[in-house]
This record gives C-alpha cells, sequence and structure tokens, in this order.
C-alpha cells in the first residue's frame, strides 16, 4: 500500500478545497518616479540652387547662385516632470476612520485601492459567529491573472487593533479572487485591511456576509437548521444555521422519505442498506444525511463512489456525537470510482455523515452516489474478533486493521487468507505453486528459536503485477514492508528475538473481482545471528523508504545490549499506545496499535479535544503544559498537540522539525505552540 496518512493545515471554518498564498511582502511604498525625455535630433540640411529656365520670347540666364548655408540645430531638452498619480475614491475607511461593515456596501460599490494606501474596514462581531468575505479584483478575466504584482491585492483581518500579532486570517494569494471564512472565538471589533501587492492599483468589491456556527440543528432558531456542506461561495466545510427550503430535486430513493437533509431528519443507514451498501440520489439544492450507532472500540470502514462529472464535486462529511466535524470523502473531476473513508470510534453515540453536491450544470439534474459501510472492531490478530471473523489487515481495510467477515481463496491451491490459516514454511525452500488475487491475501509462518535470528524473505514474479510483502510479529505488529519492487521484494531482519513470524503477500491497487492470480515464488530463510546487535541502528529491518531504490518501511526496533536481541520499541495492542506515544513507525506508514482515548494515529497518538478543549487535553495527557488544544485546525477536528520548544525539545516533546512536519513554521517559542502560517 501506499496510503500514508496525513493530516494538512485548513481554513478556521473547515477543510478547503484550494488552498495557496503569496509568499512576497506587501509593498506600501511603491512611487511611480518622473519620466525623462531627452530629444538628440539634429538637423543640418545645406541646398545649391542650379536650376536654368529658357523663357518663350527669349533666353534669361541665371546666373546667381544661392546657397542655404543655415544649420538648425534641436538641442532643447525636454523633461516630464509629471508623476502618475493614483486618486483614491474615499469611498473605503483609513486605519485612523475604519469604514463600518457592512453598512459601507449599501448599493455595491466599487472600490479603488491606490499603491501604499490601504483601506480600512471594521465590523463588530459575536463569539460563533461566522464571517464570510470575498474580494474580487476587477480583472477583465479573473481566472487568467495570477502573476504577483498585476491587478493583485490582498485583505488581512485583524482582531481588536491592526498589528501584525492580531491577524487571524487572511486572503493574500496572487487569484483575482480572494476569500476568508472565520469562526468568530471572542466577541469584540475586528479591521479588514485591503491592501495591493507590489504596487497594483485597481478596482474591487467587497460582500460580507455573517452566519451563526452550529454543531446541531438545537444550535438554531427561527426554523433553521444546521447546515453541513459545501459553501459554495467560499469553497470551505460549511457549518452554519440555515433556512431550509426543501428541494424538488434528488427525492426519488429511499433517503428522502422522510426528507433526511439535517442531524435530527437524519435517516438510519441500516434501515435503507442492503448488505452494507445504499444507491441514494442526489440535486444541487439537495443534502442526504445518514445517522449511524456505534459503539466504543468500533470501527466504520466504507466508500463514496459516484459518477460525477465536469467540474462538479460531491462532498461526504463525517460529524461525531458532538458535532465536530470528523473527516471528509470527496469525489470531483470527472470521477470514476470512489473515496475510500475509515474512522475509529472512540465515544459511542450517533455519528453522521452528511452529502452535499456542487453540480457543473444544472442545479436540478439528479446524480445517483453509491454508500458503503460496514461496522468494525480494531484488532491486531484473528484472536482479536468474534462470530468467526478474522483480522483483516490494513492493507486491505484501510488505515485500520478491522474484524471482517472471512472470505475463503479464490484463488490458488491452499485457503491461507487469514493469520490463522497461515502456511507453514520451511527454512530456504521455495513456494512455487501459489497465486495471489484480490479478493484477499496470502498468509504465511515461520517459528524461530536460534536465541538470536536473521530473517530474509524473498518475493519474485512476473508481470505488470504490484505485489507487497509484509513481515508481523507473533502479536500483530508490522515489522517491516516491502512496496516499491518491480518483480521483487525482499525484506531482511537482524537479530530478532525467538518466535513465530508472519508474512502476508498482497496484490496492490486492485477491485477486489478478479480470479486468475498472480503466479509468484517465496521463500525465507532464518538463521542464527553472528552476532549481537550493537545499537538501534543494527535493528533495521528492510531499507531506506524511497521509492527510488525500491526501500522498505520499517517498524522502530531497539537494541537489547545485554541480550543482543532487537525488539519493538512499542508494546502493541488495541488501545495500548498513550498521547504522545509513537504509534507509526516514524514515517507514518505502519499500523501498530490504536491510541488510548481515542484519537489517531498521527507518527504519534493524538488525541481530539472537541468537547471540553484544553481540559480534554489536560485530561488524556496526564496534566499541564503537556499539550495544547490546536482549534479550528484540522478536518478531522480540534486535536492536542504536545507544547513545543524551538528550535529544538527540550522541556517539551516538540521541537521545530516536529511542528513543521505537520505543516506549521516551526515552534513559536513565546507560546510553546506550534507556530500557525500567516
Amino acid at each position: 500500500m501506499r496510503k500514508l496518512l496525513c493530516l494538512s493545515l485548513v481554513a478556521l471554518l473547515g477543510t478547503p478545497f484550494v488552498a495557496c498564498g503569496d509568499s512576497g511582502t506587501s509593498s506600501t511604498t511603491d512611487t511611480v518616479g518622473a519620466d525623462t525625455l531627452v530629444p538628440s535630433d539634429t538637423t543640418g540640411d545645406t541646398s545649391t540652387g542650379t536650376d536654368t529656365v529658357t523663357g518663350d520670347t527669349g533666353t534669361v540666364t541665371d546666373t546667381g547662385t544661392a546657397t542655404d548655408t543655415g544649420t538648425t540645430t534641436d538641442t532643447g531638452t525636454a523633461t516630464d516632470t509629471v508623476v502618475v498619480t493614483c486618486t483614491d475614491d474615499n469611498l473605503a475607511g483609513t486605519e485612523a476612520a475604519p469604514a463600518a461593515l457592512p453598512g459601507v456596501l449599501d448599493g455595491n460599490p466599487t472600490f479603488h485601492i491606490c499603491a501604499g494606501v490601504a483601506d480600512v474596514f471594521s465590523f463588530t462581531a459575536t463569539a460563533g459567529e461566522i464571517v464570510k468575505i470575498n474580494l474580487i479584483s476587477d480583472v477583465a478575466d479573473l481566472t487568467a491573472d495570477t502573476t504577483p504584482g498585476v491587478d493583485d491585492i490582498d485583505m488581512y483581518l485583524y482582531e481588536g487593533s491592526i498589528a501584525e500579532a492580531n491577524i487571524v486570517a487572511a486572503g493574500a494569494t496572487a487569484a483575482a479572487i480572494e476569500q476568508i471564512a472565520y469562526t468568530v472565538e471572542t466577541t469584540g471589533t475586528f479591521y479588514l485591511v485591503v491592501e495591493d501587492y507590489e504596487g497594483s492599483a485597481i478596482d474591487y468589491t467587497l460582500t460580507f456576509a455573517k452566519a451563526t456556527a452550529c454543531k446541531t440543528d438545537a444550535d438554531c432558531t427561527g426554523g433553521d437548521i444546521c447546515y453541513i456542506g459545501i459553501d459554495d461561495e467560499n469553497f470551505v466545510i460549511a457549518q452554519e444555521c440555515k433556512a431550509y427550503t426543501a428541494p424538488t430535486c434528488g427525492q426519488t430513493t429511499a433517503e428522502d422519505t422522510t426528507s433526511a437533509h439535517s442531524d435530527s431528519t437524519a435517516v438510519a443507514f441500516s434501515s435503507v442498506a442492503t448488505d452494507g451498501a445504499f444507491t441514494g440520489s442526489i440535486c444541487g439544492s439537495d443534502v442526504d444525511v445518514f445517522k449511524f450507532t456505534l459503539d466504543a472500540g468500533d470501527s466504520v470502514v466504507g466508500s463514496l463512489s459516484s459518477p460525477v462529472t465536469g467540474n462538479g464535486l460531491l462532498l461526504g462529511t463525517w460529524v461525531g456525537p458532538g458535532g465536530a466535524i470528523l473527516d471528509n470523502v470527496q469525489i470531483g473531476a470527472d470521477a470514476t470510482s470512489g473515496d475510500f473513508t475509515s474512522l475509529f470510534i472512540n465515544k459511542a453515540g450517533t455519528y453522521y455523515l452528511y452529502l452535499d453536491y456542487l453540480a457543473d450544470g444544472s442545479p436540478t439534474a439528479d446524480l445517483a452516489y453509491t454508500i458503503t459501510a460496514t461496522t468494525a472492531s480494531p484488532c491486531l490478530l484473528d484472536a482479536d474478533c468474534t462470530g468467526g471473523a478474522v483480522c483483516g489487515m490494513a492493507t486491505t481495510t484501510g488505515p485500520i486493521s478491522v474484524c471482517v467477515p472471512y472470505k475463503a481463496d479464490v484463488c490458488g491451491t491452499d485457503d491461507d487468507n487469514s493469520q490463522t490459516k497461515a502456511t507453514e514454511l520451511t527454512s530456504g525452500t521455495a513456494v512455487t505453486t501459489e497465486v495471489v488475487c484480490d479478493t484477499g491475501n496470502d498468509w504465511y509462518k515461520i517459528t524461530v528459536a536460534n536465541g538470536k535470528n536473521d530473517l530474509t524473505a524473498v518475493l519474485t514474479w512476473t508481470g505488470d503485477a504490484d505485489l507487497d510483502l509484509y513481515l508481523l510479529s507473533a502479536t500483530g505488529v508490522p515489522y517491516g514492508a516491502g512496496w516499491f519492487g518491480e518483480g521483487t521484494e525482499t525484506i531482511a531482519g537482524k537479530n530478532l528475538p525467538d518466535g513465530t513470524y508472519f508474512f502476508i503477500i498482497d496484490q496492490y491497487t486492485t477491485d477486489g473481482s478478479g480470479t486468475a492470480g498472480v503466479a509468484y515464488s517465496f521463500t525465507v530463510t532464518a538463521t542464527a545471528s553472528a552476532a549481537n546487535c550493537a545499537d538501534d541502528a543494527a535493528c533495521v529491518v528492510g531499507g531506506t523508504f524511497t521509492s527510488a531504490d525500491g526501500g522498505d518501511p520499517t517498524v522502530g526496533l531497539t537494541c537489547n545490549t545485554t541480550s543482543g536481541v532487537c525488539a519493538p520499541g512499542i508494546t502493541a495492542g488495541i488501545n495500548s499506545v498513550s498521547p504522545g506515544g509513537a504509534c507509526f513507525d516514524g514515517r507514518g506508514v505502519a499500523y501498530i496499535g490504536q491510541c488510548s482515548n481515542g484519537g489517531l494515529c498521527a507518527d504519534i497518538c493524538l488525541t481530539l479535544c472537541d468537547t471540553n478543549a484544553q481540559a480534554d487535553c489536560d485530561s488524556d495527557w496526564g496534566g499541564t503544559g503537556i499539550a495544547y488544544c490546536a482549534q479550528g485546525l484540522f478536518s478531522i477536528g480540534d486535536l492536542c498537540l504536545p507544547n513545543c520548544d524551538s528550535p529544538t525539545a527540550t522541556t517539551h516533546l516538540w521541537g521545530d522539525a516536529d511542528c513543521s512536519d505537520f505543516g506549521f513554521d516551526g515552534c513559536d517559542g513565546s507560546t510553546n505552540q506550534c507556530a500557525i502560517p500567516q
């Protein structure tokens, strides 16, 4: 698999579909200099007349010689001393006297900005309100002008006063349309500053709107619903109170029997689905909402698919019991397949999947979609599952290994499609009669008892297929993987302890329907280690994780210098990894245990703080000053992040590099929190 778990900073309201920004500095001192023109033309024209005229009544001889000796020289220097100026329209305010929003927008005025002269607006907002602002430059082709300094203006939103430290949101890209969608945290006065970028002077217009933020319908009044879907103007995930108007389209399938459009009207997915799948219908003015009743420890594994065309977008948003946005799935750009989703449930309750559609074309045209969703428990081994289910490796179930119904092989000569049915190997003896197909994995095992053991596994095949190889310990911890080989995958481990090891052969990027299978040869050789491990560097299973050298990602092993054996640096198990502990292999690629207290594994165990904010972090992380609640930055919800030091971790868990890995601008040493990019 090549699916790396990745978190990204997002707009403060939710998840943006497009994000970019200026890397330059906005100029406020550009001057149009005087233009000097120096003519240098010189004229010296001399002519000598020698014409002879013969008259009709006689001969007249012109003997005069007339010489033009005048030389005219243009020595004047003309200097253009006029400075080209930009006339401010005075419609907007200044820092000393800001113009009030939204009143100044009455009549939809067009503003004009001059280089070095900022336009300043002010407004008040209440905590919980969402402020949405669009800045639209008056450019003939709004999509073509992306060159900084050419008709490029930006806007910055300040809280309390105009100082750089008070910037809470910005629209500062090279695009002709800048957008801000900001959820107000503290009631007060805000200032919007519009300024040129590198001397641009241009007309522009503003739109300004406020909405009430919400988590559920109960937060809204006057019959409004809590709308969760696409903000058509700002292209983020909206979560706000809106008036509901029943659509006349997208109402032909079972989810709309009761018009499921919000949390209070959501339809239970289990009541409309058959064998975990449901096909519904939606249109540009419709929202479909499904609910799932889940227990702590469950995992939801599913997918969303639809034939979205053109620039259309079908968005699915997962929302937790408290109204926090947990994750989203998106389908667009002439989709031919679906988008995968997987959630680990840490709190029992009702969860929601909101579907919204931004149509490229008629907003009343129906669009068919299919949702598959199954509920399962996380696992590391088959023994963690009940009712005849087996542990489906994360290679096929998503980023989390979950219990799934057992499916027998439909290709191959033996039934080895799970850990408990793994085929026993003999060291040095090749398996050459098997095939693997995309309906399941082939499992093998080998038991070693040399005290310290070297294991080398080699998988070879021919053709265009892509096979992957995994090595797991007896407790289900992934020790290594081979992903990027072409025709060959190799895993080599040194100084491994005695015990049983499992190997999984998987066919990558398939649709689960093929039965022909790919033939392969597989050999595992086990020998006694020649010497004890000397340090952790000797405990790497496989090679460097790069696609260029066909390297293999590995779990972090540590050297026990007393026994000379390499052992896992983490005790794996369901809900075994404490907040702040490593739950991936350092590269975000190998699952080795679930986070305790819920949360998610993203190199380290992170927990959510979407219920009691900072109090959640203090409780989950065992004290104050260990982690802080990063609110409104991640699509999965508010997360507890470790406090940090700059440049390197000293008294806290993170340093500059750790913050940068998560998309921040290193660590802000004054707050001991990761610095949000401006």
